[in-house]
């Protein structure tokens, strides 16, 4: 039989539906160690222009040191009134276009600094332009070590 969504795949909210322009969405922490890679998924209204997706690496789950950390696998994103998914080597914003659409970044837990303790990450996404722009965000792993997945703390 099939697993469940919820029984094979982590899932957290990274940050719920919030105006950029006032401030930056912080997303928050969460722990890879738990999963073997981790996709963030950032979601922006039609309004959404200039936006900046920034990720960071992060040797504690509050507080503690943080450092960026590049994705260099390939983003997907499906943006306005597209139906699928197109990939892309790297996303850079919502372009001037003022689009809708959701963005796809996959994480591995092996690009991490696991030498230096870096076993959490989290994703910021900041607005340049003064115009309203909600985005919201989930962290999602299909890929769990240890299953069910609804039952581990991350």
């Amino acid at each position: 039989m099939e697993k469940l969504f919820a029984e094979g795949n982590l899932i957290k909210s990274g940050g719920i539906p919030k105006d950029t322009n006032a401030s930056p969405l912080v997303g928050e922490r969460i722990a890879m160690s738990e999963s073997y890679r981790m996709a963030i998924i950032v979601e922006f209204d039609a309004g959404a222009t200039d936006l900046a997706i920034a990720f960071q690496q992060h040797d504690a789950a509050s507080a503690g040191n943080s450092k960026a950390i590049v994705i260099a696998n390939p983003v997907y994103e499906k943006l306005d009134t597209a139906t699928k998914f197109s990939e892309t080597s790297i996303w850079l914003d919502a372009s001037a276009n003022a689009v809708r659409g959701v963005v796809v970044f996959e994480l591995l837990s092996e690009e991490l600094d696991r030498a230096n303790g870096y076993g959490f990450i989290s994703c910021d996404v900041t607005a340049a332009a003064a115009v309203a722009k909600v985005v919201s965000m989930k962290y999602i792993s299909a890929n769990p070590r240890l299953e069910p997945a609804y039952s581990v703390d991350i």
